[in-house]
C-alpha cells in the first residue's frame, strides 16, 4: 500500500511537472512612420512708409529721403523661394496706369535660400508711380503680398 502511495506522488508529482505551462519570452518590433511636410511662415510683419518723390510728386517710393521699407519674417524648414506675388492699392485718388516696382532685400526679383531658415527678415520696399505724370494729391496706402514657397 506504501508503495502504490509512493508510486501515485510520484506520478502527481511527475505529471504537474511535465504539465506545468513553462515561460518563454518574446518580442516584436513595432514599427512607426511618420512625415514633416515643408513649410514656410512669414510674420512679425512691419509697414513700411513711402516718400514723395518730386515737386509735386511723380512718384512713391520706400526708399527716397523719408521713407522706410517694410519688413516680414521668414521661418522655412527646407530650401525656400520667397518672392512678390501682388501688389494692390487699398486707398487713396485714382492712379492710371497704376506702375509698381518691388524689391526683396535690395534686389529685385525673388530671394532663394537654400537650407532651413528661422526668423530671417526680409525687407520689402515698393515704388509706385504714373507713368511719369503728376501724382494726384492724397493719402494712399498700398499693400505687398510675398510668398514664400519651400
Amino acid at each position: 500500500m506504501i508503495r502504490h502511495l509512493a508510486l501515485a506522488s510520484v506520478l502527481a508529482i511527475g505529471s504537474s511537472v511535465i504539465l506545468a505551462p513553462t515561460a518563454k519570452a518574446d518580442s516584436a518590433d513595432v514599427p512607426f512612420d511618420g512625415t514633416v511636410p515643408a513649410f514656410c511662415i512669414l510674420d512679425n510683419v512691419q509697414a513700411g512708409t513711402l516718400a514723395a518723390v518730386g515737386t509735386p510728386a511723380v512718384e512713391l517710393d520706400s526708399r527716397a529721403p523719408g521713407g522706410t521699407s517694410g519688413s516680414v519674417d521668414l521661418t522655412c524648414n527646407s530650401a525656400s523661394t520667397v518672392q512678390v506675388d501682388t501688389v494692390k492699392k487699398t486707398a487713396g485718388p485714382a492712379i492710371n496706369p497704376f506702375n509698381t516696382m518691388t524689391w526683396l532685400n535690395g534686389g529685385i526679383g525673388v530671394v532663394n535660400y537654400a537650407g532651413p531658415v528661422v526668423g530671417q527678415q526680409i525687407d520689402v520696399d515698393l515704388k509706385v508711380d504714373q507713368g511719369g505724370a503728376l501724382l494726384p494729391p492724397g493719402d494712399y496706402e498700398f499693400e505687398v503680398t510675398v510668398t514664400a514657397t519651400p
